[in-house]
């Protein structure tokens, strides 16, 4: 269009210059000029305006696409890092934001920045923009709680950076929001760490401690006051082995240095360390390997135990077991000489028994009259050639006379329960077979001491078998067996009775003086509490036994608080040991408060259940009536009990619960035992009533546990129940008649 303009412009101005200069000139050549007059001041004007415009025009449309590039670049590098970018002009409004700052906050073009983040009226106290516009800096880095369109608060990091003229004066700001919400909430989580972790430490029994990579003390515990007598402060840059004495430190330098090559773990490290008084004390000492960031290895931390007084009585209890098994050791001596003699007695009679077979018509006699079994099989087939009337009468055959009997119809079985073989036992020429078992047609079970011969009898082979009926002496020997581990069992309550008590005594005359002294202190502090409080009003802070008044004022009273509290505690659990150790003397005709003998059960054993458990808990049920028994023996039956439940947790994240209550008819009172533990096997449960029958005989189990149990609540005229299941755990139901029920109802 402006090349046409133009044209007819220069045509215009020819024929004006032509006409006005020379009207002779013809209309040919005045046509010629005006052509070469146009072609002239067109071609002025497309060099002079129209070349420039275009160049202009392509270079400016150059320049929008590589803005527009770089704007989708950056709104792609800020959506990728999750940040909002914003241009803010010096009057605080909005000049320019990227895409997620419109999606997240609603920003627009004009708007004041603080209007827009934090609804106010005014820039913000804290603002990074305000700062920056002030101070001139290249940079300001700040933190705000901002809140979006969706009414969220979460914490930003702001970064604002100036937009500057040529001449260096600041134009705008470029702000830069990252969110940093996860980072705060791993700060806050790492200070609730630290801060659970410093009250453990501080309120722990066990002194926690650090040693680096020379082995010296970084860290002390201030449980070192109480167990070592020495201030945190005393131990750090010292060794832990000059705290023992020579062989000991040389003995456990030896081991550590083992430990420290390898960088490995270790746990219960026994050694015996001196006090800063000089006495020496038992320490059972743990400790993990703790590197840097890049794997450099720094020291060890851990803790150190004190197991004086258990290394005592585990000293006092191996006495008492080696006595205890020199004991049982005299007696199974004079039960093998008994047995001995018992031996020397059958074979004497199997002697005479070998001689009376001489005579066919003495045989016969001896046949009929022996009280002993005796039958003659068939070599080859089985038969029964012959029965005495010993063996029918053994076996309840006496309807069957008239039958044909043969091996397999006499039951005859191993001690494990299997069938025993005809044709193995034919293989000798004498045998005998110690104890064997068989089930009469009427289901009752028999004992059997079988000792047999083949013999040749009309050309024809036959085994004679002759049977002796031990079921009673079996029984007797059973029960002679539990009268005897009732016995150990007694003998061993009484001796550990004496121990508890002589332990008690011992352990109750120094509480007495902590008790008293505690309650003198306590007294004492209230009085000189006042001058110590005029002191600080009128000098205001000072320093009182290594500590600041304002420290000591609130830790003194607390800590004889405690003192008082913990000695009382003593005191409660060496009465429930002494009330444990009473022999009483009224027999099974006391009144017994069942929910009195599960608490002071569950307290005696409140170490062992906090040693395999962290999950026990009791449930009694209120008003529960008496029932007439020996409180002792029930204690025996419930600490029994709880021990094997807490005993069969493979974990300590397993639980053990024990309730009491009544069942539906309200005669009976009930006491429930539920473990999570491993569960008897079925194989096994119909035998855990029996004398010695338990898996832990190999840890020191001694099987009597549930046997003694289940005859002390027999002889209170109740019973126990046990439902198990491999893998889930085990109840076990104590069922009890009540006072009123006892003289009419009668557990077998």
């Amino acid at each position: 269009m402006i090349v046409i303009a133009a044209i007819i412009v220069s045509e215009t101005i020819g024929m004006m210059i032509l006409g006005v200069f020379n009207h002779e000139i013809s209309i040919f050549d005045e046509a010629v000029e005006i052509i070469a007059l146009t072609l002239l001041i067109s071609t002025i004007v497309y060099f002079t305006l129209i070349l420039p415009l275009t160049s202009e025009i392509i270079f400016r449309r150059t320049i929008e696409d590589e803005l527009r590039d770089q704007y989708n670049r950056l709104e792609q590098v800020t959506a990728a890092i999750g940040a909002g970018l914003v241009v803010i002009d010096k009057d605080y409004h909005l000049i320019w934001c990227n895409r997620i700052m419109q999606q997240s906050f609603d920003c627009h073009p004009g708007t004041p920045c603080h209007l827009t983040f934090k609804q106010h009226e005014r820039p913000c106290d804290k603002c990074g923009v305000k700062e920056l516009f002030a101070s001139g800096s290249d940079i300001i880095t700040t933190e705000h709680m901002l809140t979006d369109v969706r009414g969220t608060n979460s914490w930003y990091q702001v970064i604002v950076t100036p937009i500057r003229e040529q001449d260096g004066t600041i134009r705008s700001a470029l702000e830069l929001l990252i969110p940093i919400g996860d980072r705060k909430l791993i700060e806050e989580t790492l200070l609730q760490s630290e801060a659970r972790f410093r009250s453990l430490v501080e309120n722990s029994s066990d002194w926690v401690w650090e040693v680096d990579a020379n082995g010296r003390y970084s860290y002390a515990g201030p449980q070192c006051r109480k167990l070592l007598g020495y201030e945190p402060e005393d131990l750090i840059g010292t060794s832990p082995f000059q705290l023992m004495v020579q062989p000991e430190a040389e003995r456990v330098a030896a081991i550590f240095r083992e430990i420290v090559t390898r960088r490995e773990q270790f746990t219960l490290l026994e050694n015996t360390v001196r006090r800063k008084d000089g006495r020496s004390v038992v320490m059972e000492t743990s400790g993990s390997p703790y590197f840097d960031s890049n794997g450099l290895f720094m020291g060890y931390r851990g803790i150190d135990r004190d197991i004086s007084v258990r290394k005592k009585l585990e000293k006092l209890k191996l006495n008492y077991q080696q006595e205890l098994e020199q004991q049982v050791k005299e007696q199974t001596t004079q039960l093998q000489l008994v047995l001995k003699e018992k031996e020397q007695l059958l074979l004497e009679e199997l002697e005479a028994e070998m001689a009376l077979r001489a005579s066919e018509i003495r045989f016969r006699q001896i046949f009929d009259s022996s009280d002993d079994g005796i039958i003659i099989f068939d070599r080859m087939t089985g038969q029964a050639l012959d029965i005495n009337p010993a063996a029918l009468d053994i076996f309840r055959f006496a309807s069957r006379t008239s039958e044909q009997l043969s091996w397999a119809d006499f039951g005859i079985c191993a001690e494990t329960g299997s069938r025993i073989d005809f044709d193995q036992i034919c293989l000798n020429d004498r045998f005998s077979l110690s104890i064997v078992t068989s089930t009469c047609p009427d289901g009752s079970p028999i004992t059997l001491k079988v000792w047999g011969k083949l013999l040749n009898i009309d050309s024809r082979e036959a085994v004679y078998f002759s049977l002796h009926d031990i079921s009673e002496k079996v029984r007797v020997e059973k029960e002679s067996r539990l009268i005897q581990t009732k016995l150990i069992q007694t003998n061993k309550m009484t001796s550990l009775g004496l121990l508890i008590a002589g332990i008690a005594h011992e352990i109750n005359n120094p509480n007495n003086s902590i008790l008293l002294g505690s309650e003198l202190l306590s007294r004492t502090w209230e009085d000189v509490c006042p001058l110590l409080e005029s002191r600080f009003r009128s000098e205001g802070e000072y320093i009182l036994g290594g500590r600041s008044y304002s420290e000591v004022r609130e830790s003194v009273p607390r800590l004889l608080a405690m003192m008082t509290d913990s000695s009382r505690r003593i005191e409660g659990i060496i009465n429930n040991l002494r009330e444990f150790v009473i022999q009483g003397n009224a027999g099974i005709n006391q009144q017994v408060d069942i929910n009195r003998i599960v608490s002071v059960s569950a307290s005696i054993l409140q170490n062992h259940i906090k040693k395999h458990t962290q999950h026990f808990s009791l449930n009694l049920q209120e008003t529960l009536p008496q029932v007439t028994g020996n409180p002792q023996q029930l204690e025996q039956v419930v600490v029994n009990l709880i021990m094997n439940a807490i005993q069969s947790l493979p974990s300590q994240d397993r639980g053990v619960q024990v309730s009491t209550g009544r069942d539906q008819d309200g005669g009976h009172v009930t006491i429930t035992v539920r473990d999570e533990g491993c569960g008897i096997h079925p194989e096994f449960l119909s035998h855990v009533f029996e004398p010695f029958s338990s898996t832990k005989l190999d840890s020191g189990g001694t099987g009597l546990g549930l046997a003694i149990s289940d005859q002390i609540i027999k002889e209170h005229h109740g019973r126990i129940e046990i439902d198990s299941t491999v893998g889930s755990g085990t109840n076990i139901t104590v069922i009890l008649p009540v006072t009123t029920s006892v003289s009419t109802e009668k557990w077998a």
